[in-house]
C-alpha cells in the first residue's frame, strides 16, 4: 500500500478494507451529489528535482510557480520551488532537519511545515524575497499549514496536548479550530480565494479516511465511488477540486471533481498517481506519479 501522508506524524491510522459511502451524520451533501464520469484527458509532463530520490509536487499558482518537497539520499525532506522555466530552487526553513511546501499564493508566499531539531512539526511561510516565518497554532504541540490564498488566509492542520489532531483557519490574525463532525483527526488543505469553501480530510472512527468541503457551517463528505480511502486536497476558484483515491487493490489514482462529478486522472504507465494541486483558474494540476520500481517522480497537467 501506497505510504500516506499520516506516516509522517506521531500516530498512524491503519486503513480498513471497506467500502466509504456519504455518511448520514446530519451533514448536508446536497451541493456535492457525486458520480463517477470517464477519465479526464491531460498532457503530462514528469519532472524531477536534481539529483533527489523522490520528489512530489503539492501546489501551482496561476504563473506556473510549482511547490514541493523531494527527499534526498538520506531520506531528509526539503522544499523546493519550480519555476515555469523549470528552475529549481531548495526552499529549507533554517535550521530545520526536513521541510515540506505544501501551497503558493498568486503573490508567490509559499507555506508548508518544518521539522525542528527535536523532529516536532512547525509550520512555515517564505516570501518570494527568501523571508522565513515560523508558523505555530496557540498552544499546539505542533503544526503544519497545508493551504493559503491570495488573500493570505491560511489553513492546515495541529496536534494538541492529548495526541488529538485538528484542523484549522488563520485569517486576518484569527486562528480558528476546525473539526468534522464524528472525525478522529481533521485536515484542512485547501481555500478559495474569497475564503468561502474550505476542502480536506477526515479520519472516521473505523480509522477509514474521506475528503471534506467546508462552507460556512456546512460540512460535506466527499468520497470517490466504491473506492477505500479518499483525500481531497485542493480547490480553484473555479469549483474545481482535486485529490486522490485508493481503490479496492490498493491503488492509488488521483481526480478531479468538477459540479460533483469525479474523473479519474492516471499518469501513463504509472503504479499510483496522486493529484495535490490545482491553480486558481483549474488550468494547472500537479502531483506525484510512481513508477515501476515504485519511486515517486513530480508532474503537472494541462487538460487537453
Amino acid at each position: 500500500m501506497n505510504t500516506k501522508r499520516f506516516t509522517n506524524r506521531k500516530i498512524l491510522f491503519f486503513i480498513l478494507a471497506a467500502a466509504t459511502v456519504i455518511a448520514a451524520l446530519g451533514i448536508s451533501g446536497a451541493a456535492w451529489a457525486q458520480s463517477a464520469k470517464a477519465p479526464a484527458q491531460f498532457t503530462f509532463t514528469s519532472f524531477d528535482y536534481p539529483s533527489a530520490v523522490t520528489t512530489q509536487a503539492d501546489a501551482v499558482n496561476t504563473s506556473g510557480r510549482i511547490m514541493g518537497f523531494y527527499t534526498d539520499s538520506s531520506g531528509v525532506y526539503h522544499g523546493f520551488s519550480r519555476s515555469a522555466g523549470g528552475t529549481f530552487t531548495t526552499l529549507d526553513y533554517p535550521g530545520g532537519t526536513g521541510s515540506q511546501l505544501w501551497s503558493i499564493n498568486d503573490q508567490g508566499l509559499a507555506v508548508g511545515w518544518y521539522y525542528d531539531t527535536s523532529t516536532v512539526q512547525h509550520g512555515y511561510t517564505v516570501t518570494p524575497a527568501g523571508v522565513y516565518t515560523a508558523v505555530n497554532y496557540p498552544g499546539a504541540v505542533s503544526t503544519i499549514i497545508y493551504g493559503n490564498n491570495n488573500t493570505g488566509t491560511e489553513v492546515g492542520e495541529f496536534e494538541d496536548s492529548s495526541s488529538l489532531f485538528h484542523g484549522w483557519t488563520l485569517e486576518k490574525g484569527t486562528y480558528t479550530q476546525v473539526d468534522f463532525p464524528g472525525a478522529t483527526l481533521t485536515e484542512c488543505v485547501g481555500i478559495t480565494a474569497n475564503n468561502s469553501e474550505i476542502v480536506g480530510l477526515f479520519v472516521d472512527s473505523s480509522g477509514l479516511e474521506h475528503g471534506f468541503t467546508l462552507v460556512g457551517t456546512t460540512y460535506t463528505q466527499i468520497d470517490f465511488p466504491n473506492s477505500i480511502v479518499t483525500v481531497l486536497d485542493k480547490i480553484s476558484d473555479k469549483g474545481l477540486a482535486t485529490g486522490w483515491f485508493e481503490d479496492s487493490s490498493d491503488v492509488i489514482h488521483g481526480y478531479l471533481l468538477r459540479a460533483g462529478n469525479f474523473q479519474q486522472i492516471d499518469y501513463p504507465d504509472s503504479t499510483g498517481t496522486h493529484t495535490r494541486g490545482i491553480n486558481r483558474s483549474g488550468t494547472q494540476i500537479v502531483g506525484q506519479w510512481n513508477d515501476s520500481s515504485g519511486v515517486g517522480h513530480g508532474f503537472y497537467a494541462i487538460p487537453q
